[in-house]
């Protein structure tokens, strides 16, 4: 089977297709006439082969990677780099961007300025759910336990001292959209 997306004139992916293998019959040019035969001419739209096995530039099966990411709906089409991108990673209730983080040239992916916690996340014997907190440039998690729990504490994770500390602020204080870290 082979995957193929469907890209609209911003170059921003509406949808992912299956073809099977007789009808791609090994080339990308043969995928998108069978599309065409199927749903017409989409132009402006247009579309672009992806792999399914393709993540941040590695193939999990060992092949070689294609267009950098598997595509997504939301995600974007770069055809100076020949890779499908996602989005620059928003805090979870959508209220601001992470402008912090810095795009992987190789991987095509936003990675954070700060190291990323190890291993499974856990403190005080819980699994951590982990955010990333943009005003102070830091990862923050709650037990997982607590995630209706609006009081819960949020901790910060120290990467130097590879450490979770109370920061002082609830989970609801964090997750309210007028949340500076102040």
């Amino acid at each position: 089977m082979a995957h193929y997306a469907k890209i609209d004139s911003s170059h921003v992916v509406v949808s992912v297709h299956v073809v099977s293998d007789a009808n791609e019959n090994g080339s990308e040019e043969n995928g998108i006439k069978f599309l065409t035969s199927v749903h017409g001419d989409i132009s402006p739209m247009y579309w672009k082969k992806t792999s399914y096995n393709t993540v941040v530039n590695t193939h999990r099966l060992g092949g070689t990677p294609f267009r950098k990411n598997y595509a997504g709906r939301g995600m974007t089409y770069d055809s100076v780099r020949d890779a499908f991108i996602h989005a620059r990673p928003r805090k979870s209730n959508a209220a601001i961007d992470h402008l912090s983080w810095i795009f992987n040239e190789d991987k095509c992916t936003y990675e954070p300025p700060v190291e990323w916690p190890e291993g499974p996340v856990i403190h005080d014997g819980k699994e951590m759910i982990v955010s990333w907190d943009e005003h102070k440039i830091r990862f923050v998690g709650t037990h997982g336990t607590d995630l209706d729990d609006a009081t819960a504490v949020l901790y910060a994770w120290d990467p130097s001292a590879k450490t979770w500390s109370d920061t002082g602020f609830t989970r609801a204080q964090f997750l309210d959209i007028n949340y500076t870290g102040d």
